[in-house]
């Protein structure tokens, strides 16, 4: 095909072989040396730091930001002992009124705006308990929840906040617009379970630890909607509450919220890859493992942050109705969550 004497046979034929040989020599070292399984070990060494770092961050915001209210409770309680002063009356004729509730509550409403600004969350709240303690039926307690769509932007005024709950001429007092879901009041109930227990949790830990401090009977919530029953509510979020007390008796929950689309923002996948085919997977550790049929894989959090994956190699004897394992397990990849969310 080429001549003897051609320039591709006298120049880049020869060429062409030492860079082969060279190839091949240069291969011959790096696996020798171990170089290509170093290189596959820094690669998941900086997968882990990344995630690591990113759990750092997620920690960091919900101790230093989000669950930082105890500044919120020292101002909430200094507006009570004001209103109960020029009130003149003691607590156990303002609990549970609305009209002197909403006294309280718009003594304390700069507290919780202010709070907002500070701690970057996308929402406040404060909503009274009842007088009577926790009672397992459907409440409506009255309470004040601002909300930020956007709490890394600042604006002029409250031109940027959104009120969700609470009486109407608090909102025109301090110039708030509603928010389309917006109802006067708090309603809980118990068969929406997550948004539930944030409201159940923080009082029924208060009521049997009532000696205990506030942060140590705080609850974050899995995520779910401040309206469950409405499908126009699709801001789902995870919530920070606990119990705020007034002369040694819990009367009312204090807490933030942070939307899941917020959160997200903390872990952006561009850390692997820009292609979105990489990403993290925040896990909310309850001791429960779970199975995928397709892959016959379990999937298990532990609470060390490392999250195990076990190829089951299952065999169903239809005949005997007893389903066999054979377990092959592995590390398959690492996040240490902060908290129990």
């Amino acid at each position: 095909m080429f001549r003897k004497n051609s320039i591709f046979v006298k120049v880049f034929l020869p060429v062409f072989i030492v860079m082969l040989i060279q190839t091949s020599v240069i291969s011959i070292v790096l696996f020798a040396n171990g170089t290509i399984d170093s290189l596959s070990d820094s690669a998941v060494e900086s997968l882990y730091k990344n995630a690591e770092n990113r759990s750092i961050t997620l920690e960091s915001m919900m101790i230093s930001y989000w669950a930082n209210l105890d500044k919120l409770e020292e101002n909430v309680t200094s507006a009570m002992d004001g209103y109960l002063d020029e009130a003149g009356v003691p607590l156990e004729e303002v609990w549970g009124q609305p009209e002197h509730e909403k006294g309280i509550l718009s003594a304390a409403s700069h507290s919780l705006i202010d709070t907002l600004r500070v701690n970057a969350s996308t929402g406040v709240f404060m909503y009274f308990l009842s007088p009577g303690g926790y009672t397992e039926s459907p409440q409506s307690q009255h309470g004040l929840y601002y909300r930020d769509l956007a709490p890394l932007s600042s604006s002029t005024g409250n031109s940027d906040l959104l009120f969700l709950r609470g009486f109407i001429d608090i909102a025109r007092k301090d110039k708030i617009q509603l928010d389309s879901l917006w109802n006067e009041s708090f309603s809980f109930d118990p068969q929406y379970e997550y948004a539930w227990q944030s409201y159940s949790k923080p009082q029924q830990a208060a009521e049997a630890f009532p000696s205990a401090q506030p942060v140590d009977l705080a609850y974050w919530s899995p995520p779910h909607y401040i309206n469950p029953w409405s499908e126009l509510d699709t801001y789902e979020c995870v919530t920070y509450t606990r119990p705020l007390f007034y002369q040694g008796r819990p009367v009312a929950i204090i807490g933030t919220e942070m939307q899941t689309t917020q959160l997200e923002r903390l872990f952006p996948a561009s850390d692997f890859d820009n292609y979105g085919k990489s990403g993290y997977m925040l896990v909310r550790y309850d001791g429960a493992s779970a199975v995928d049929p397709e892959s016959d894989m379990l999937i298990a959090p532990g609470e060390n942050g490392i999250i195990y994956s076990m190829k089951l190699n299952s065999n169903y004897d239809e005949d005997a109705g007893t389903v066999s394992v054979r377990r092959q397990g592995k590390v398959s990849g690492c996040l240490q969550p902060p908290a129990y969310l």
